[in-house]
């Protein structure tokens, strides 16, 4: 996200800590330190959506979205870096020979709906799978599709523990509660990056062009172009890093 933020600035390279509740004592542990040149990093994971109560300790910045692979991840930022890769398509070509529209479609019509549901189970049944799951059980990557199928067992079994572990009511009463909290559009800020979002983009373009690099790959580059849309706070922060006035 260097590349983001500035040019011919000195680089910074993030040291990972650990699980979020490492960082989060290392950020306390560091806040009564007067040092400014530091910034720690925690996903939002599901109080994204929960609307949970952020944690407040100098210096430390939980992401505004699910992850900070949602926070890289743009479609303009992607038809850049798929461009890159093939020759024969421009930027703004991406989106239509890439089928980016359908990809989009799959994110709002199933995942988005799904990671309610985990969210809903997190509070009534936390021990149920949810996020661990992967993107791979439910779609498939080769046919570009949805394995409907197998979506629907799964939901079928996280609802079962949740009414068990509650009652129906509650389930339901949850599910208005969650769903009057976030807005369709902005399902890339809700639906996990890593685990979900990139390796539904990146089958598709591998599938419609030449790029080969790894879902990794894709990540770093993506954060090259970021325009930090889903999280312009942390853009702020960053640059405050360097001197900037913001």
């Amino acid at each position: 996200m260097h590349a983001a933020i500035g040019k011919d600035l000195p680089k910074w390279f993030p040291i990972p800590l650990g699980g979020r509740q490492q960082v989060i004592n290392r950020a306390h542990a560091m806040a009564a330190k007067s040092d400014k040149r530091r910034l720690f990093l925690i996903d939002a994971d599901m109080s994204i959506i929960m609307k949970g109560p952020r944690t407040k300790i100098k210096n430390l910045h939980q992401v505004g979205a699910y992850c900070i692979e949602n926070v890289v991840f743009e479609l303009n930022s992607l038809a850049k870096v798929v461009s890159e890769h093939s020759a024969a398509h421009c930027p703004e070509d991406i989106h239509e020979v890439c089928n980016l529209q359908e990809a989009v479609h799959v994110a709002k019509r199933y995942l988005l709906p799904l990671f309610i549901l985990y969210a809903i189970a997190r509070k009534l049944a936390p021990t149920v799978a949810s996020v661990s799951n992967g993107i791979g059980r439910f779609y498939d990557p080769k046919a570009l599709r949805v394995k409907r199928d197998q979506l629907r067992l799964v939901r079928r079994e996280i609802i079962k523990e949740c009414i068990d572990n509650s009652n129906k009511n509650k389930f339901l009463q949850e599910g208005r509660k969650i769903r009057s909290l976030i807005s369709t559009e902005n399902w890339n800020k809700y639906v996990s990056g890593k685990d979900y979002i990139i390796p539904l983009f990146h089958n598709h373009c591998k599938n419609y062009t030449q790029y080969t690099g790894s879902r990794c790959q894709l990540a770093r580059s993506l954060a090259r172009h970021c325009t930090f849309s889903n999280d312009p706070i942390l853009k702020t922060r960053l640059r405050k890093l360097y001197g900037f006035s913001r």
